[in-house]
C-alpha cells in the first residue's frame, strides 16, 4: 500500500505502453540526420500508427489483472488462460491491421506533400502492430506475477535493438546493406 510499491508495480506497464512511443521518437531522431522531410513525415505517420495501436495494447494489458489475481490467490494453474486469450486476440488483430496498413495510407496522407514517405512508413508499422500487442500480452504474464525487472530489461533491450537496426537500415552499411531511409526506420522499429 505504499507509494514505493505503487511505483514498483506501475513502472513496467507504463514502460511497456511508452516503449512504442520511444521507438518512434528514436526513429525521428535518427531520420532527422538523413533528411529534412523524413523526421516530420515520421512524426505524422507515427502518430496515426500510435492511435491505431492504443486500443489493442490497452485491451491485452487487461490480462495483467487476471494473472495478478490468480497469482495472489494461489491459483497458478489458471494464470495462463487470460494470457492465451490475449495472445489469440493479438494475432486476430491481423485481420484489422493488415488491411488498414495496406489500404488506408493513401487516404490518410493524400493531401500531404510528404505522402511518398508517410504511406510506406505507416503501412509497414501498421502491418506489424499485431506483434506489439502480442508482446504486451506476453508481458502481462510476467507483470501479473511481479517479474517487473525482467520486463523492464526486455523493453530497454528492445529500444537498444531499435537504435542499432535503425542506424543500420536508415543509413546503410556500405557495401553490404543499402540505405533504406524511412522504410529502414519502419522495419527497424517493427523488428525491435
Amino acid at each position: 500500500g505504499s507509494r514505493r510499491a505503487l511505483v514498483h508495480l506501475s513502472f513496467p506497464p507504463l514502460l511497456s505502453l511508452m516503449s512504442f512511443g520511444l521507438l518512434l521518437f528514436l526513429d525521428r531522431l535518427l531520420l532527422a540526420h538523413s533528411s529534412l522531410e523524413a523526421s516530420p513525415a515520421a512524426a505524422h505517420a507515427g502518430a496515426s500508427v500510435q492511435f491505431l495501436q492504443f486500443w489493442s495494447m490497452a485491451t491485452v494489458c487487461i490480462a495483467e489483472i487476471f494473472v495478478g489475481r490468480y497469482n495472489g490467490a494461489g491459483k497458478l494453474e489458471k494464470m495462463g488462460a487470460p494470457v492465451w486469450q490475449m495472445i489469440w486476440l493479438s494475432l486476430a488483430t491481423c485481420l484489422v491491421y493488415v488491411p488498414i496498413g495496406c489500404l488506408a495510407g493513401p487516404y490518410l496522407f493524400s493531401s500531404d506533400s510528404a505522402q511518398d514517405l508517410e504511406i510506406p512508413f505507416f503501412a509497414i508499422l501498421t502491418c506489424f502492430l499485431p506483434f506489439s500487442a502480442l508482446a504486451a500480452a506476453i508481458s502481462s504474464f510476467y507483470i501479473g506475477r511481479g517479474r517487473l525487472i525482467f520486463i523492464t530489461f526486455v523493453m530497454l533491450g528492445g529500444n537498444a535493438l531499435n537504435i542499432l537496426l535503425d542506424w543500420i537500415l536508415i543509413f546503410g552499411v556500405s557495401p553490404w546493406i543499402p540505405s533504406y531511409g524511412m522504410k529502414g526506420a519502419a522495419y527497424g522499429t517493427a523488428i525491435a
